[in-house]
């Protein structure tokens, strides 16, 4: 867990590693990534978001 909520960053699991609870702090199960929230998004979301921002303009 995060002791600072504030750094942005997002802990990301290997979900086909994880087969014990006992396993999950292990460093190639688990991490921490930062990244633009957007960029997280499927390709066809931020096409369509993109879309959706051209109409408004």
């Amino acid at each position: 867990f995060i002791e600072n909520p504030r750094d942005n960053r997002l802990l990301v699991y290997r979900s086909e590693d994880i087969r014990n609870v006992s396993r999950l702090a292990a460093p190639k199960v688990c991490g921490y990534i930062s990244t633009d929230a957007s960029e997280m998004l499927p390709e066809s979301v931020r096409t369509a978001r993109a879309l959706d921002e051209d109409e408004e303009d």
